[in-house]
C-alpha cells in the first residue's frame, strides 16, 4: 500500500506541474504556434518511440532493450517540474551544466518517497539522457553515466533519435499548417546534424524514418537560410509542397 500511495502522489504532482510547463514559448507570441506542454511532449514521445523501436528491430541485428528505451522516454522530462512556477521550459540550446544539475536534484526529490529499488531504476532511466554528452554532475554520477554509455549505448542513441525527432515533428507541423519557417529552421539548426549522424549509426532509423529524402530536404532548407539570423527569418514562409 505504501508504494501505491507514493505513486498516486507522484502521479498527481506530475500531472499538475508538467502541464504548467509550456514548450516553444519563444515562438508562440510572435507566430501563434500551437501550445505544447511538457506533459504533451512526454505522451507524443512514446508514440514516436514505438515507431523508431520497431524500425530499428527490423534492420539492426544488434540486440537492444526496447522496454528500457520506452522507460527513458517516459521519465526523461521529470526534472522539468522545476520550471512549473516559471511556466516554460529551458530551450535546448540554452541548457547548461547547471540546469542538468538542477533537474537531477528535482528528480531525486520527486522520487524520494518510493522504495530504494524504484528510485534507483527510475533515476537510472532519467540519467540515460546525459550518457552521450558531457556535463558537470558529481563524480559518482559521471561514473554511472560512463557505465550507461558503455552498456546501454544503443538504447541511449535510440532515445536521442526519438527525442530530437519529436522536436522536428512539432516544428514541421507548424511549418505545414502555419507556414512557420522560423521554428523549423531553428530546430533543424539545433538537431539536424545530430539526427543525420544517428541515421548513419541506427540502420532502422536511417532507412525508414530519417531517410535520405528527408535529409536532403533538411540540408536544402538549412543551405537556403545559411548565414541568416533567426530573427531575420520570417515567421511565415512558403508552405512546403
Amino acid at each position: 500500500m505504501q508504494t501505491l500511495y507514493a505513486l498516486s502522489l507522484l502521479q498527481a504532482k506530475l500531472e499538475a506541474d508538467l502541464n504548467k510547463v509550456q514548450r516553444w514559448s519563444q515562438f508562440q507570441a510572435s507566430s501563434n504556434s500551437r501550445p505544447q506542454t511538457t506533459l504533451d511532449h512526454t505522451a507524443t514521445v512514446q508514440l514516436v518511440a514505438t515507431l523508431v523501436v520497431q524500425a530499428e528491430r527490423r534492420h539492426n541485428p544488434e540486440p537492444f532493450d526496447a522496454a528500457y528505451v520506452h522507460q527513458m522516454c517516459a521519465v526523461h522530462d521529470l526534472g522539468e517540474v522545476v520550471y512549473s512556477n516559471v511556466g516554460c521550459d529551458v530551450v535546448l540550446t540554452n541548457k547548461t551544466e547547471q540546469t542538468d544539475v538542477n533537474e537531477v536534484s528535482a528528480v531525486r526529490r520527486l522520487l524520494h518517497s518510493l522504495t530504494d529499488t524504484h528510485q534507483e531504476e527510475l533515476l537510472e532511466r532519467f540519467m540515460g539522457q546525459f550518457a552521450l554528452r558531457k556535463n558537470s554532475l558529481s563524480s559518482e554520477e559521471k561514473a554511472a553515466l560512463e557505465k550507461l554509455a558503455d552498456e546501454k549505448r544503443l538504447e541511449c542513441m535510440l532515445f536521442e533519435a526519438i527525442e530530437h525527432l519529436d522536436y522536428l515533428l512539432y516544428a514541421y507541423r507548424e511549418y505545414l499548417t502555419r507556414g512557420n519557417l522560423r521554428i523549423v529552421v531553428k530546430v533543424l539548426r539545433d538537431s539536424h546534424p545530430w539526427l543525420k549522424e544517428l541515421a548513419e549509426q541506427l540502420p532502422g532509423f536511417g532507412r525508414e524514418i530519417y531517410t535520405p529524402a528527408l535529409i536532403a530536404w533538411a540540408d536544402d532548407l538549412c543551405e537556403q537560410t545559411k548565414g541568416l539570423e533567426l530573427e531575420d527569418i520570417p515567421d511565415r514562409g512558403p508552405k512546403p509542397e
